[in-house]
Order: structure tokens, then C-alpha cells, then sequence
């Protein structure tokens, strides 16, 4: 029965859809992650700008207020007015926020921009690596140490709630890489009995077959454990 189930997924495409959705999901919590970033780039600036006895209209020219109006932080970020006062703010935003440097453009923009616009998935026929995906977000949000460690575990809770077990080593650059994806198993019957020899042992039920988890180990170029 478990074989006719993990073929007859396969031969329906139901892997595929499930893997679309897996794809998505991993996909839209890093997008959360970088609008994180952004509202804690918008509330930041604020707080240094109060702290400096200004206010935004002696921060920004007329049209970075209107950005900052519409919650556009970084574009808000790039029409600043010119003074001593506005540049003592910058300077300790830069301790946190290297992006708010005008040129040329920040890694952390490129990376934002990557992760709302979803531009990993125009890679020109070439393989797309959820795991380089994650240390970008990573790097994002290394201002805050818990939460950029909140970046991998929450992907790893993610696919756990689908039955899939997932593992990075840390390289010395503190990147992620070496992607292990295994399913996770579900055990019927056994138990006390089994360890008091008086029942059959337990039946191991493997919740994905190997093509699937093949697929998602490929997805975070990795290998199947």
C-alpha cells in the first residue's frame, strides 16, 4: 500500500504540485524575512532622527518625504538633505544599515529587491538553489543576530510540518551549505509491547517516497541523507 501510494503520487504529478507549493511557501517566508528588514530600517531611521532633536522634513527633501509616506524606506533613504545633522544620523545607521549608502547600489537592496521580486526564479534555465536563497536572507538580517539564525530554523520548522528533515553545515564564513533532506518516518503498532518482547515490530511508514525527497533535495542543492 505505502508503494502504490508514493508511485501513484509520482505517475499524478501530485509530487510536482506538492513540490510547487513546498517551492512557494519556502520562497514567501524569506520574502517576509526582508520586509522585516525594511520595517526595521523605517522605524531605526526615525528613532536616530528623534534622538538628533530632528524631525523627517529636516531629514528628507520634499519627494523623500512622499516616499516615506508610502512606506518606500529606501527610496526614501536615497533623497536626504545635505547637512552635519543629517550626516551624524547617517553615520549610525551605516553601524547597522550599510545600505542607506547611495552608491553604489548595497548588497542588502540587491538582495531585498531579489527577494519581493522573486528574481532567483528568472535564473535562464540554470538550477535554482534555495539554499543560496537563505543565506542571502541570512545576510540580510545579520544586523540582528536572532533573527537572521530565525531565517534557517524557521525554513527547517517549515519542511519538518511536511515531513521532510532538513540539514545545512556551516561553513567558517558562517554560509550555509550541504543541504541534507531526508523523510521523516511514522511508526504503527509496537511501542511498550515490541520492548517487552510481546508484540511483532513496529511498521515503519516512510511519509515521502525517494523521488520526492530527491526533488527537494535538488531545490536546496543538496543530497538526499
Amino acid at each position: 500500500m505505502v508503494d502504490h501510494r508514493h508511485l501513484s503520487a509520482h505517475v499524478t504529478l501530485t509530487n510536482h504540485v506538492r513540490l510547487h507549493r513546498l517551492l512557494m511557501s519556502v520562497l514567501g517566508r524569506l520574502l517576509d524575512f526582508s520586509g522585516l528588514w525594511e520595517r526595521d530600517l523605517y522605524f531605526v531611521t526615525l528613532a536616530l532622527i528623534y534622538r538628533s532633536g530632528l524631525t523627517p522634513h529636516d531629514f528628507f527633501t520634499d519627494n523623500g518625504l512622499e516616499r516615506l509616506r508610502e512606506g518606500r524606506i529606501i527610496d526614501a533613504q536615497r533623497r536626504r538633505k545635505k547637512s552635519p545633522d543629517v550626516s551624524a544620523v547617517v553615520s549610525g545607521l551605516l553601524e547597522h544599515f550599510p545600505c542607506v549608502e547611495r552608491k553604489p547600489p548595497p548588497e542588502a537592496v540587491t538582495i531585498r529587491n531579489d527577494l519581493a521580486h522573486f528574481n532567483m526564479l528568472r535564473t535562464g534555465g540554470g538550477p535554482l538553489d534555495l539554499t543560496a536563497c537563505v543565506n542571502s536572507a541570512r545576510k540580510l538580517m545579520e544586523y540582528d543576530r536572532k533573527l537572521k539564525n530565525a531565517v534557517s530554523q524557521s525554513i527547517i520548522e517549515m519542511l519538518e510540518r511536511d515531513g521532510l528533515s532538513l540539514q545545512w553545515t556551516m561553513g567558517k564564513d558562517h554560509r550555509l551549505n550541504r543541504a541534507d533532506v531526508e523523510s521523516r518516518s511514522a511508526r504503527h503498532l509496537g511501542g511498550l509491547r515490541y520492548k517487552q518482547g510481546k508484540a511483532n515490530p513496529p511498521i515503519v511508514e516512510h511519509l515521502h517516497d525517494q523521488k520526492f525527497v530527491r526533488m527537494v533535495a535538488s531545490l536546496f542543492a543538496g543530497e538526499v541523507r
